[in-house]
């Protein structure tokens, strides 16, 4: 990649220095503008008919009723579980603490009925009364700059920080890390005749090897030293376009059961935009700046300044995504797709996010102006990017993670007199170095829970 264009992540970073050493308008007007104008995100859907794509088992039509047996303090979950002594214990209700909730909002007319997690929720619960557990192994298929871990200039971080030993403490042991490359096309290069359609793309080097080839030999290494006929995909943000493709396009579709999605970049990223030079930043949020997070994030930009950073930056470019990418990445028959999304939460000065540790929501504000406007995102991936690949497709859209109500500048839980900060995209792996449980959301726990929704779709 030439020098011309910035990496994806020091885009990230030089957002994030700009807008906090430098006086700028208020985007809340922008941001409240593009929610109302972006794609409905709400799951509230009534009448559900979640496609399985080939299986025998779909999620039932819930009706618009809560279901009362999923209740966290239900006399009925807790004489189920008795009945179960070799069951590792889960006190919490299935993904408690992520989503806005009905009992969340007593003095609001808003609806928070998911009746998808609701019913999620209760086959969950089902397959655990049946002692049911990790039939699979689970590989974790990281994003942009993850391998197994991520090299900063100042330290080494494992990818998936803390998330392997809490698998393991709640009895999955059987969970792998990708080491895959951090960055470069998921394909063998870009696809068809697209390196003359778009004058922005450069041709790869003859042998070239992407994620998804790589991926394919994890997998294949997985099964083979596990005895296992399938595995489950757990990825993040690139990571499943990588997942797809491998899944599609490399004979793959009958070794994988379950597809899981954290804020996937399944129509793109707006900000490879800037990387690609499609879109330049405002003149202030370049400049001396660009220097010295160089300096910062030495480690980061010296492994993602080459051609296969600007591989990753072409796929998740949302206009090769959609009209490239996707169209030769259909879903397979057999395998069940399920996707998660991250949201911030728009509350005037972003500045008070208690991800200030994280440049993400330095973008998310970004995102609310021109020429971006994209609508609710976490950061770095709009939510209806992270829905699903294709309108009307057989995905099942489990929501947008937006953490505990906490009261403001605290993690105390609240259900009366806090808010939703909502999450930002790194906190799907408990970026930055494990301190989400400080705030509103467990990354911890939510992989345990994600471990429990395999089991439940196992088959």
């Amino acid at each position: 990649m030439t020098e011309r264009y910035p990496s994806l992540l020091l885009v990230v970073a030089l957002v994030a220095i700009a807008l906090v050493t430098c006086t700028c308008e208020d985007p809340t007007g922008a941001a409240n503008a593009s929610e109302s104008a972006g794609r409905d995100t709400e799951t509230s859907k009534d009448n559900i008919d979640v496609t399985d794509n080939g299986r025998d088992t779909t999620v039932a039509d819930t009706g618009s009723e809560t279901n009362d047996t999923l209740a966290p303090q239900s006399e009925g979950e807790e004489a189920r579980r008795s009945e179960l002594p070799d069951l590792v214990p889960f006190p919490r209700l299935p993904f408690d603490g992520c989503f806005k909730e009905p009992q969340d909002n007593p003095f609001s007319d808003e609806d928070l009925r998911n009746p998808v997690l609701d019913q999620i929720r209760d086959d969950i619960l089902t397959a655990e009364q049946n002692n049911t557990k990790q039939k699979f192994p689970i590989v974790l298929v990281p994003g942009y700059l993850g391998t197994d871990s991520m090299d900063l200039s100042f330290t080494e971080m494992d990818y998936w920080y803390g998330i392997v030993d809490a698998l393991a403490e709640q009895g999955y042991t059987q969970v792998y890390p990708a080491d895959i490359d951090g960055v470069g096309y998921s394909s063998d290069g870009p696809i068809g005749d697209s390196v003359d359609k778009y004058e922005r793309i450069q041709p790869v080097k003859p042998g070239y090897r992407g994620r998804s080839i790589q991926l394919k030999e994890v997998v294949e290494a997985v099964l083979a030293q596990t005895g296992a006929s399938k595995v489950n995909l757990i990825s993040h943000s690139q990571g499943a376009l990588t997942a797809r493709w491998m899944i599609t396009n490399l004979g793959m579709a009958d070794k994988v059961e379950n597809l899981i999605t954290l804020s996937g970049a399944l129509r793109g990223v707006p900000l490879t935009e800037v990387a690609l030079g499609e879109t330049a930043l405002p003149a202030w949020m370049m400049g001396p700046v660009e220097k010295i997070m160089t300096a910062f994030l030495g480690g980061i930009t010296s492994s993602s300044e080459d051609a296969n950073a600007h591989g990753s930056h072409v796929e998740m470019w949302p206009e090769y995504t959609i009209n490239v990418f996707n169209p030769a990445c259909p879903d397979m028959p057999g395998v069940r797709y399920f996707s998660f999304a991250g949201k911030l939460e728009d509350l005037g000065d972003t500045s008070f996010s208690p991800y200030l540790l994280s440049p993400f929501w330095a973008v998310h504000a970004l995102y609310a102006m021109e020429p971006f406007d994209v609508g609710p995102n976490d950061g770095l991936v709009p939510v209806a990017s992270a829905m699903e690949p294709f309108d009307n497709s057989g995905w099942i859209y489990v929501g947008e993670i937006v953490g505990k109500k906490v009261l403001p500048g605290t993690g105390i839980e609240s259900k009366l007199l806090g808010i939703y900060w909502g999450i930002d995209h790194g906190a799907f792996m408990n970026f930055p170095f494990g301190t989400t449980g400080l705030f509103h959301f467990d990354g911890l726990a939510f992989f345990v829970d994600l471990a429990r929704m395999l089991d439940a779709y196992s088959h």
